[in-house]
């Protein structure tokens, strides 16, 4: 498994896609009509078409899930969804199962996923590559997506230029969130660097604080991916900018990144004793905690 595996979202900009195997392309449905006594019958009410769709969002995103089962058919008459429900944020738990089910040649349906890398990880473990999934992209430019979205991301996300992946929502990533009322109860400013976040996490520690960092572990570990990653970019971007951070992310997410060179090797190191530091001020109860609990 290549390291586009583990790793399945962009720092900067997170997609949410839905990728649809070409095995379940539509089917043509029409109405049946019968005469009796040279008078047309009313039409049977036709079978809708089951749209299979593997999903990761469970019991805590119930919203998501009753607009799925209770719209769907509203938007495409003749159709109605059948969803499976794998809980994990992030996807921890259902990525694994996807691509199983992909390497068993029993692929879903369709199903939730990541844009840009962990697509095309998905993509190229298929037996026929690209020909098994459904192209995307002339729905992409009718719709406008390419304009109406984060153009750079969408293009990113291509397989050598086909789209494999229908985006559903972009949004940021990369980014910790703080109680700005805390900060200001113990006379702190509001940290600007690494060091600074860190330095000031000590200081709540020291006055007994015993709930500085709410990091959920019921994800899968989704949650401590992420905290890893964003002081990865806070560290590489204080370093060397904010353009040669989202590069050296990029090639990060994509298994390109040369752990060779020292400096990188400095770099990852700094960020394991930072993130060994905010879990050790970590919530007690953690353990069970997921995202929206947390």
């Amino acid at each position: 498994m290549t390291s586009r595996l583990g790793i399945s979202r962009s720092a900067l900009i997170a997609i949410i896609v839905v990728v649809v195997v070409v095995v379940v392309v539509g089917a043509v449905l029409g109405w049946y009509y019968s005469t009796v006594s040279h008078k047309p019958s009313a039409p049977p009410t036709p079978t809708p078409t089951t749209v299979e769709f593997l999903t990761w969002w469970g019991p805590e995103d119930p919203q998501g899930l009753d607009w799925i089962a209770g719209n769907f058919s509203n938007y495409y008459p003749g159709y109605s969804v059948e969803y499976y429900s794998i809980p994990g944020a992030g996807g921890t738990n259902a990525k694994y199962v996807i691509l199983g089910m992909l390497e068993a040649g029993k692929p879903p349906a369709s199903f939730q996923a990541h844009f840009a890398p962990e697509v095309l990880s998905y993509v190229e473990i298929m037996p026929h590559g690209p020909a098994d999934f459904v192209n995307f992209t002339p729905i992409a430019i009718q719709t406008g997506l390419l304009s109406k979205g984060v153009t750079e991301a969408v293009l990113a996300g291509m397989f050598n230029g086909t789209m494999f992946a229908l985006p559903t929502n972009v949004h940021r990533g990369g980014m910790l969130y703080f109680n700005p009322q805390v900060l200001a109860e113990y006379g702190l400013p509001i940290p600007t660097t690494i060091e600074q976040l860190a330095n000031e996490t000590l200081y709540l520690a020291s006055h007994g604080m015993t709930c500085i960092w709410i990091i959920p572990g019921g994800d899968g570990g989704w949650d401590q991916l992420n905290l890893w990653e964003y002081i990865f970019l806070g560290l590489a971007g204080e370093k060397y900018g904010p353009a040669t951070a989202a590069q050296l992310m990029n090639e990060f997410l994509y298994g390109t990144l040369n752990l060779n060179d020292p400096a990188i090797a400095s770099l990852i190191n700094e960020t394991d004793q930072y993130y060994l530091l905010f879990t050790k001020y970590d919530c007690p109860g953690w353990q069970t905690m997921t995202w929206s609990s947390a």
